[in-house]
């Protein structure tokens, strides 16, 4: 009887948990619109997926994406060099 009222408390605390998650996203969503630019991290060093180019300009799959999301959202993106 004890187990399953502890597995009800918990199941009950993991979901009510849960229930906070969307208006977190939508807060982060707010604060890129309200700033206007998006800071998306990108590799520097994996190619296909990012590389610096010949012109020494990030290039790659992610940088692509992360352009078309900030095309996306009508928002100047900035792109943050990190290495894996």
């Amino acid at each position: 009887m004890f187990r399953r009222t502890a597995l009800t408390v918990f199941a009950f605390v993991a979901l009510a948990s849960l229930a906070t998650l969307p208006a977190h996203a939508q807060t982060a969503l707010d604060e890129v619109m309200a700033k206007k630019s998006i800071a998306i991290a990108i590799p520097t060093d994996f190619p296909p997926y990012g590389y610096v180019g010949t012109d020494l300009q990030p290039q790659g799959l992610d940088i692509d994406m992360a352009r078309l999301i900030a095309a996306k959202l009508g928002v100047a993106v900035e792109l943050v060099p990190v290495t894996s």
